[in-house]
């Protein structure tokens, strides 16, 4: 009998010879190309948490109906697996609304999460967990979010949740009979104590990094504080959304803070990620921002000079770094369709 229980122990947590994960761990650099991550090393004065994953690869990320695609399209394709037409969110391109990584992870008991440095109804985080014709539906994405609210919520966007639409008193009594904490300032997120949080900490995005300070961090421990609690382990996405509204700007200092800010908790997850050995951790983007380029620079003072050659998306093949169970499955060059083939496959293995 001891026997058959290792057995079965050993079955559920592989997969053919490979682990699978518990946690899964999705970090997004809004706008982030190769060129951004390159910047924030020479920032960080050559110290990279990228060069500590073990397992890299390229992924194409044109919609279905243009080579450049948006963050609402980008980001269906690797939540929902489909192609869809630029401004569309997490609907195909005729409109039906398509299954999210955040439902399968449901379905296996999963709890799952949002962090963002925009307002959460924004097009990457609400991939995760809305369906709509076009990305600035947000109080359409706000009420799709009460209907199927994540067991962790931290971002902006509480203007969309207090919307004449969503009488806010009752919304957040429902909230707090469904066991959520309900926070409107980032300072308090550490004292989150019930085992769901909904925390809208700005009317629409966050302040940058100067202002908001170690939200980002505070944002991310607080999450897996709660989620962790799970014994059937959590599904969560983390967004940079900032780095792509500096790299629109064109704007090099708010830049720097932003994927700084990115990279410090790239650092803590992964940290995280190697000290419990069942948490992957994928660092991705849905699009590059910018056509950034850096003609020169110098690791040892962190000064580099950045060049932009548009204030709109690019082309770019995105790079995909993973760690963890599971990571050697997003090797080689793909389609960012392919990020939610492979993390669905690893979800339902367990």
């Amino acid at each position: 009998m001891k026997r058959l229980t290792f057995l079965l122990i050993v079955l559920t947590t592989t997969l053919f010879g490979q682990k699978i994960p518990k946690n899964i761990v999705i970090l997004i650099g809004d706008g982030m190309g190769i060129t951004q991550i390159t910047g924030g090393w020479i920032y960080k004065r050559g110290h990279l948490p990228l060069k500590r994953f073990t397992d890299v690869g390229l992924m194409t990320v044109h919609p279905i109906d243009a080579l450049i695609t948006d963050s609402a399209a980008g980001a269906t394709a690797f939540a929902c697996g489909k192609k869809t037409r630029v401004g569309m969110l997490g609907v195909d391109s005729a409109g039906r609304p398509l299954t999210n990584l955040f439902d399968i992870a449901r379905k296996h008991k999963k709890k799952v999460g949002v962090i963002s440095t925009v307002a959460v109804v924004d097009a990457t985080p609400a991939a995760f967990v809305a369906h709509v014709p076009h990305r600035r539906m947000y109080d359409s994405i706000a009420v799709q979010y009460l209907h199927n609210m994540p067991d962790v919520v931290i971002g902006g966007g509480r203007k969309f949740f207090e919307s004449h639409l969503l009488p806010t008193a009752k919304t957040y009594r429902r909230l707090r009979r469904k066991g959520y904490d309900i926070i409107t300032h980032p300072d308090s997120i550490v004292y989150a104590s019930r085992k769901r949080l909904i925390a809208l900490v700005a009317d629409v995005d966050l302040p940058p990094p100067a202002r908001r300070k170690l939200f980002s961090l505070m944002a991310w421990n607080t999450a897996h504080r709660l989620l962790s609690k799970n014994k059937h382990g959590y599904v969560l996405m983390i967004e940079g959304g900032q780095i792509d509204r500096a790299c629109h700007a064109n704007h090099p200092d708010w830049y720097r803070q932003e994927i700084i800010d990115f990279f410090n908790v790239v650092e803590d997850v992964l940290h995280q990620a190697e000290k419990d050995g069942e948490t992957l951790v994928i660092v991705l983007a849905d699009h590059e921002t910018g056509g950034l380029a850096i003609p020169h620079g110098d690791l040892t003072t962190g000064e580099a000079e950045l060049k932009w050659t548009t204030g709109h998306h690019t082309a770019d093949l995105i790079p995909v770094f993973a760690y963890g169970p599971g990571s050697e499955r997003f090797r080689g060059v793909y389609d960012n369709t392919d990020i939610f083939r492979k993390l669905r496959a690893l979800i339902e293995a367990r």
